[in-house]
Protein backbone atom coordinates (compact mmCIF):
# COMPACT_ATOMS: atom_id res chain seq x y z
CA UNK A 1 0.00 0.00 0.00
CA UNK A 2 2.73 2.60 0.79
CA UNK A 3 4.31 1.90 -2.58
CA UNK A 4 1.03 2.44 -4.42
CA UNK A 5 0.47 5.70 -2.54
CA UNK A 6 3.95 6.96 -3.41
CA UNK A 7 3.34 6.29 -7.10
CA UNK A 8 -0.05 7.96 -7.00
CA UNK A 9 1.36 11.07 -5.33
CA UNK A 10 4.34 11.17 -7.67
CA UNK A 11 2.13 11.28 -10.73
CA UNK A 12 0.28 14.40 -9.62
CA UNK A 13 1.33 17.09 -12.10
CA UNK A 14 3.17 20.19 -10.98
CA UNK A 15 3.17 23.70 -12.46
CA UNK A 16 5.89 24.31 -15.05
CA UNK A 17 9.25 25.46 -13.72
CA UNK A 18 8.38 24.24 -10.22
CA UNK A 19 9.61 21.06 -8.62
CA UNK A 20 12.69 18.89 -8.72
CA UNK A 21 14.72 19.02 -11.93
CA UNK A 22 12.64 21.57 -13.89
CA UNK A 23 15.60 23.71 -14.98
CA UNK A 24 17.70 20.63 -15.68
CA UNK A 25 14.94 19.10 -17.82
CA UNK A 26 14.43 22.35 -19.73
CA UNK A 27 18.14 22.59 -20.49
CA UNK A 28 18.47 19.01 -21.71
CA UNK A 29 15.29 19.37 -23.81
CA UNK A 30 16.77 22.44 -25.50
CA UNK A 31 20.04 20.57 -26.15
CA UNK A 32 18.31 17.69 -27.96
CA UNK A 33 15.78 19.93 -29.69
CA UNK A 34 18.48 22.02 -31.39
CA UNK A 35 21.18 19.39 -32.01
CA UNK A 36 19.37 16.23 -33.19
CA UNK A 37 17.88 17.87 -36.33
CA UNK A 38 21.45 18.71 -37.37
CA UNK A 39 22.10 14.99 -37.84
CA UNK A 40 18.62 13.73 -38.72
CA UNK A 41 15.98 14.67 -41.29
CA UNK A 42 12.99 15.35 -39.03
CA UNK A 43 9.41 15.93 -40.23
CA UNK A 44 6.48 16.47 -37.86
CA UNK A 45 2.81 15.75 -38.46
CA UNK A 46 -0.03 16.22 -35.97
CA UNK A 47 1.58 18.49 -33.39
CA UNK A 48 -1.70 20.37 -33.21
CA UNK A 49 -3.30 17.30 -31.61
CA UNK A 50 -1.11 17.51 -28.50
CA UNK A 51 -2.33 19.44 -25.45
CA UNK A 52 -0.76 19.38 -21.99
CA UNK A 53 -4.01 20.59 -20.37
CA UNK A 54 -6.36 18.82 -20.67
CA UNK A 55 -3.78 16.09 -20.87
CA UNK A 56 -2.79 14.01 -23.91
CA UNK A 57 -1.60 10.40 -23.65
CA UNK A 58 1.22 9.51 -26.05
CA UNK A 59 2.38 5.96 -26.74
CA UNK A 60 5.51 5.31 -28.77
CA UNK A 61 6.27 2.05 -30.58
CA UNK A 62 9.99 2.85 -30.14
CA UNK A 63 11.41 1.70 -33.48
CA UNK A 64 14.69 3.44 -32.69
CA UNK A 65 16.46 4.79 -29.60
CA UNK A 66 16.15 8.41 -30.75
CA UNK A 67 12.33 8.40 -30.72
CA UNK A 68 11.89 9.77 -27.22
CA UNK A 69 14.86 12.16 -27.60
CA UNK A 70 13.07 13.79 -30.54
CA UNK A 71 9.47 13.64 -29.41
CA UNK A 72 9.68 14.73 -25.76
CA UNK A 73 11.89 17.83 -26.23
CA UNK A 74 9.85 19.03 -29.21
CA UNK A 75 6.51 18.70 -27.44
CA UNK A 76 7.92 20.25 -24.29
CA UNK A 77 9.49 23.28 -25.96
CA UNK A 78 6.98 23.93 -28.74
CA UNK A 79 3.75 23.00 -27.01
CA UNK A 80 4.20 23.13 -23.25
CA UNK A 81 6.86 25.26 -21.61
CA UNK A 82 5.58 28.69 -22.74
CA UNK A 83 1.93 27.84 -23.35
CA UNK A 84 0.61 25.33 -20.85
CA UNK A 85 0.60 25.31 -17.01
CA UNK A 86 1.65 21.68 -16.63
CA UNK A 87 4.87 19.72 -17.18
CA UNK A 88 5.12 16.59 -19.31
CA UNK A 89 5.44 13.28 -17.44
CA UNK A 90 6.44 9.92 -18.86
CA UNK A 91 6.95 6.29 -17.92
CA UNK A 92 9.78 4.01 -19.03
CA UNK A 93 10.94 0.42 -18.55
CA UNK A 94 11.62 -0.32 -14.89
CA UNK A 95 15.26 -1.44 -15.23
CA UNK A 96 16.17 2.02 -16.54
CA UNK A 97 15.75 3.19 -12.94
CA UNK A 98 18.15 0.62 -11.47
CA UNK A 99 21.96 0.25 -11.42
CA UNK A 100 23.22 -2.03 -14.18
CA UNK A 101 21.06 -0.71 -17.01
CA UNK A 102 23.93 0.88 -18.93
CA UNK A 103 26.09 -2.23 -19.08
CA UNK A 104 23.18 -4.59 -19.69
CA UNK A 105 21.89 -2.50 -22.60
CA UNK A 106 25.11 -1.13 -24.09
CA UNK A 107 28.50 -2.84 -24.60
CA UNK A 108 31.27 -1.25 -22.53
CA UNK A 109 34.76 -2.68 -22.27
CA UNK A 110 36.62 -3.28 -19.01
CA UNK A 111 37.32 -1.31 -16.81
CA UNK A 112 34.77 1.31 -17.89
CA UNK A 113 32.00 -1.27 -17.96
CA UNK A 114 32.57 -2.37 -14.37
CA UNK A 115 32.40 1.26 -13.20
CA UNK A 116 29.29 2.09 -15.22
CA UNK A 117 27.55 -1.03 -13.94
CA UNK A 118 27.13 0.79 -10.61
CA UNK A 119 25.60 3.94 -12.14
CA UNK A 120 21.98 4.55 -11.17
CA UNK A 121 20.02 6.65 -13.67
CA UNK A 122 16.95 6.98 -11.43
CA UNK A 123 17.76 10.52 -10.20
CA UNK A 124 18.18 11.67 -13.80
CA UNK A 125 14.91 10.04 -14.85
CA UNK A 126 13.03 11.60 -11.94
CA UNK A 127 14.49 15.00 -12.83
CA UNK A 128 12.83 14.53 -16.23
CA UNK A 129 9.55 13.61 -14.45
CA UNK A 130 9.96 9.99 -15.50
CA UNK A 131 8.64 6.98 -13.57
CA UNK A 132 9.09 3.20 -13.98
CA UNK A 133 6.56 0.95 -15.66
CA UNK A 134 6.57 -2.76 -14.95
CA UNK A 135 4.89 -6.00 -15.90
CA UNK A 136 4.06 -8.37 -13.07
CA UNK A 137 4.29 -11.52 -15.19
CA UNK A 138 6.69 -10.86 -18.07
CA UNK A 139 9.76 -8.78 -17.30
CA UNK A 140 13.51 -8.76 -17.70
CA UNK A 141 15.56 -11.04 -15.49
CA UNK A 142 17.45 -8.27 -13.67
CA UNK A 143 14.34 -6.46 -12.37
CA UNK A 144 12.72 -9.79 -11.52
CA UNK A 145 15.64 -10.80 -9.28
CA UNK A 146 15.61 -7.35 -7.67
CA UNK A 147 11.92 -7.80 -6.82
CA UNK A 148 12.85 -10.99 -4.94
CA UNK A 149 15.65 -9.17 -3.09
CA UNK A 150 13.22 -6.51 -1.89
CA UNK A 151 11.01 -9.09 -0.20
CA UNK A 152 13.48 -11.86 0.75
CA UNK A 153 16.82 -10.14 1.13
CA UNK A 154 20.12 -11.17 -0.45
CA UNK A 155 19.47 -14.91 -0.44
CA UNK A 156 21.20 -17.58 -2.54
CA UNK A 157 20.37 -17.93 -6.21
CA UNK A 158 19.78 -21.63 -5.64
CA UNK A 159 17.09 -20.80 -3.08
CA UNK A 160 15.44 -18.42 -5.55
CA UNK A 161 15.29 -20.09 -8.96
CA UNK A 162 14.60 -23.60 -10.16
CA UNK A 163 17.44 -26.05 -10.76
CA UNK A 164 17.22 -25.93 -14.56
CA UNK A 165 17.96 -22.20 -14.53
CA UNK A 166 20.99 -22.76 -12.29
CA UNK A 167 22.26 -25.36 -14.79
CA UNK A 168 21.71 -22.94 -17.68
CA UNK A 169 23.77 -20.22 -16.00
CA UNK A 170 26.53 -22.69 -15.08
CA UNK A 171 26.81 -23.98 -18.65
CA UNK A 172 26.73 -20.50 -20.19
CA UNK A 173 29.49 -19.14 -17.95
CA UNK A 174 31.57 -22.29 -17.60
CA UNK A 175 31.00 -22.72 -13.87
CA UNK A 176 30.08 -25.61 -11.60
CA UNK A 177 26.39 -25.93 -10.73
CA UNK A 178 27.23 -25.72 -7.03
CA UNK A 179 29.12 -22.43 -7.50
CA UNK A 180 26.15 -20.84 -9.25
CA UNK A 181 23.77 -22.29 -6.67
CA UNK A 182 25.73 -20.59 -3.86
CA UNK A 183 25.75 -17.17 -5.55
CA UNK A 184 23.92 -14.46 -3.64
CA UNK A 185 21.36 -12.47 -5.59
CA UNK A 186 23.57 -9.39 -5.40
CA UNK A 187 26.41 -11.48 -6.82
CA UNK A 188 24.23 -12.64 -9.69
CA UNK A 189 23.29 -9.01 -10.39
CA UNK A 190 26.97 -8.11 -10.65
CA UNK A 191 28.92 -7.16 -13.75
CA UNK A 192 29.97 -10.71 -14.63
CA UNK A 193 26.40 -11.83 -15.39
CA UNK A 194 25.22 -8.57 -17.01
CA UNK A 195 24.33 -10.23 -20.33
CA UNK A 196 21.63 -12.25 -18.58
CA UNK A 197 19.97 -9.27 -16.92
CA UNK A 198 18.40 -8.10 -20.20
CA UNK A 199 16.82 -11.47 -20.99
CA UNK A 200 13.06 -11.69 -20.66
CA UNK A 201 11.84 -14.02 -17.94
CA UNK A 202 8.71 -14.63 -15.94
CA UNK A 203 7.95 -15.79 -12.44
CA UNK A 204 7.96 -19.37 -13.72
CA UNK A 205 11.75 -19.54 -13.26
CA UNK A 206 11.31 -18.87 -9.53
CA UNK A 207 10.64 -21.55 -6.97
CA UNK A 208 6.92 -21.95 -6.39
CA UNK A 209 6.53 -20.00 -3.15
CA UNK A 210 8.60 -17.07 -4.44
CA UNK A 211 6.74 -17.02 -7.75
CA UNK A 212 3.40 -16.46 -5.99
CA UNK A 213 4.83 -13.90 -3.56
CA UNK A 214 6.63 -11.92 -6.28
CA UNK A 215 3.52 -11.80 -8.48
CA UNK A 216 1.54 -10.29 -5.59
CA UNK A 217 4.16 -7.82 -4.36
CA UNK A 218 5.55 -6.57 -7.68
CA UNK A 219 5.24 -2.87 -8.47
CA UNK A 220 1.91 -1.78 -9.94
CA UNK A 221 1.38 -1.95 -13.67
CA UNK A 222 0.43 1.29 -15.39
Amino acid sequence: MPRQQSIDSATQLQPRGIGHGALFANGVAALFYFTLPLFNDVHWHGLENYHASPSTLITINHKRDLDILLIAPTLHLKKTIFREPLRMYFVARDDLFEPGFLTAHFPFSFPLGRLLHRVNLAPVMHAFSGYPISSVIHKRLGPLVKEVMKSEGDIRLGDTVKADFVRKVAEQFGKEDTAVDRLTLSGFLGYEFRTLHEEFADTGILKDGLARKTSCSSSPVF
